[in-house]
């Protein structure tokens, strides 16, 4: 996920919606259709956070390799079941 320093300029409509560029949304890690979630931060301050689960966003972000042939194998034996 990059990260955007370019502050961009978007005008709030009459009926309190706006448009986040496309360039913000692929810095944020952010796809048409997501979910997020809103809230005031502090006055003048507007937080928009991705509600995906964090599995969603992680699953298959471990490269091939991260672990030894059979380790999450011998892990999952350890659990009682």
């Amino acid at each position: 996920m990059a990260q955007t320093d370019r502050v961009l300029t978007v005008r709030i409509s009459e009926n309190g919606s706006t448009v986040v560029p496309s360039e913000v949304l692929e810095a944020a890690g952010l796809h048409a259709g997501d979910d997020v979630s809103v809230r005031a931060a502090r006055s003048g301050c507007v937080e928009i956070r991705s509600s995906a689960p964090l599995i969603h966003r992680w699953a298959g972000s471990m490269p091939a390799g991260a672990y030894p042939p059979g380790y999450l194998d011998d892990l999952r034996n350890e659990w009682e079941r």
